[in-house]
């Protein structure tokens, strides 16, 4: 029974027996699979019309995109409409939108989404004059 005890102030002091390193080896395993099993559960949100997107369509929407200072990710906004039922989807779209790091990435996400492309515009910057992000505006294909 003595063999199978864990003693903690034996790791904090660095005297510790076989059987104490196993314990240590087997929490550290634990803790690692845990914080990967919900890393990769975030990373599996996916753009599909079927089972995160309203079923009842909206004609259009605008796609303001933007880069995030100091990251690859972009600062997605998506408009369709002022009713309340339009701005908390625009509010969902833009946040499954904004973990993209490619402005094709967003457009194939409203494509996915059953949305195509009508015409895209660019924003420019009052500071240097360039190009600072570009607006999308897109058909839902079932209209």
């Amino acid at each position: 029974m003595n063999a199978m005890k864990f003693n903690m102030t034996g790791l904090l002091t660095g005297n510790f027996n076989f059987n104490d390193m196993n314990v240590l080896k087997i929490l550290t395993i634990t803790v690692t699979l845990f914080f990967i099993s919900t890393d990769i559960s975030s990373f599996t949100t996916d753009l599909k019309a079927d089972d995160q997107f309203q079923t009842k369509p909206i004609a259009y929407a605008v796609i303001k995109v933007s880069g995030k200072a100091l990251s690859k990710k972009l600062n997605v906004n998506v408009d369709f409409g002022d009713a309340p039922e339009q701005l908390k989807e625009g509010k969902r779209y833009s946040e499954l939108l904004s973990s993209r790091e490619s402005y094709a990435a967003v457009l194939n996400g409203m494509e996915e989404a059953g949305y195509e492309l009508v015409q895209t515009l660019t924003t420019t910057s009052s500071l240097d004059g360039g190009t600072s992000g570009l607006i999308f505006i897109m058909k839902n294909k079932a209209n």
